[in-house]
């Protein structure tokens, strides 16, 4: 451990999983108290015993972003992965309701935090 990130909390969501679980990882590693969301409790109760002392959230952040914040007294970091680009298919097929369904899920969901 660095402990760079001492005293620093850190939130990532889809943090289950890849690219997710990699940065939370990295973040503990680096002395963070890591809270990690998604929607699989297995796959997040998985990631927590390979990763170390960290915090898991089974949360939807289309609609679960207020039952996130109960586990954050204060936010340094937040890695919004969310995800959502499984169902997108090829580039040329993908609809622009589905870009717009992703984006919406990666970038405005820690928006509605706060309603």
């Amino acid at each position: 451990m660095d402990n760079s990130l001492r005293g620093k909390t850190a939130l990532v969501t889809g943090g289950s999983r890849g690219i997710g679980k990699a940065i939370a990882r990295a973040l503990y590693g680096a002395g963070a108290r890591v809270i990690i969301a998604g929607r699989d409790p297995k796959a997040l109760i998985r990631a927590a015993k390979e990763i170390g002392e960290i915090i898991c959230v089974p949360a939807d952040v289309r609609k679960d972003v207020k039952k996130l914040f109960r586990y954050v007294d204060r936010l340094d970091i937040l890695v919004n992965n969310a995800g959502g680009m499984e169902h997108l298919g090829k580039f040329e097929k993908t609809g622009l309701a589905a870009w717009k369904s992703t984006f919406e899920l990666n970038l405005f969901s820690v928006r509605r935090r706060r309603r």
